[in-house]
Order: C-alpha cells, then sequence, then structure tokens
C-alpha cells in the first residue's frame, strides 16, 4: 500500500510539473504590446496600448480598446467601433513585426525612430 502511495504522489508530481512548463511556453504577447509603438523610421506614435485594454491611436477620435484574439492577432478598435485586425509575426528587442490579411508587413517600435 505503500508503494502505491508513493506511486501516485509522484505521478501527481510529474503532473503539476508538467501543467506549470506548459504554461511557460509562449510570452504574453499583452504585457509585450503595451506602450507607445512608433512606424520604423517615424518619431511620431501609431498608437499607445494601455494595460487597461483602452489605447489611443492616432488620428482617431477619443480613446479605442485594444486585445490580442487567436493567441497571435492584434485587434484594434477605434472610438466609432471600427475594427482592424493584424497577425503578431514576432516581436523582440523592441521590434515588433505586424503583417495583414494580402501579406504585407510592416515593422513597428516601441521607442522613435529617427
Amino acid at each position: 500500500m505503500k508503494k502505491h502511495k508513493r506511486w501516485v504522489a509522484f505521478i501527481s508530481d510529474c503532473l503539476m510539473i508538467l501543467v506549470l512548463l506548459a504554461g511557460c511556453g509562449k510570452p504574453s504577447y499583452e504585457k509585450l504590446l503595451e506602450g507607445t509603438w512608433y512606424l520604423e523610421g517615424s518619431s511620431s506614435s501609431q498608437f499607445e496600448l494601455y494595460s487597461d485594454g483602452t489605447c489611443k491611436i492616432t488620428g482617431e477620435y477619443g480613446t479605442g480598446e485594444w486585445s490580442v484574439v487567436n493567441d497571435d492577432q492584434l485587434k484594434l478598435t477605434n472610438f466609432y467601433g471600427e475594427t482592424q485586425t493584424v497577425t503578431i509575426v514576432d516581436i523582440e528587442d523592441g521590434c515588433m513585426t505586424l503583417t495583414n490579411d494580402n501579406g504585407d508587413t510592416v515593422q513597428m517600435w516601441n521607442t522613435p525612430q529617427e
């Protein structure tokens, strides 16, 4: 009976470790996206993403909303409810690469690029 309990405890510990490791696989885009983003070669921001899910989109009236959908898509919604969704290809060293449905790719930076 003692061996059985140890075996069950061992299996339980292994499962707990696997569950914890599964959560460590991919970084949370939400945290990486918070802040101000600039187009490559520009010193003017394109949008600011806030931790509460709101955003300020340059050239748009009022406050919008943003979220990550389908694990890798940035969804921006302006004050009027108009939505644009782009796929996040990569975020590394302060540079975010995005692509749209047409395959157009753009790089954005979290610091002004002059």
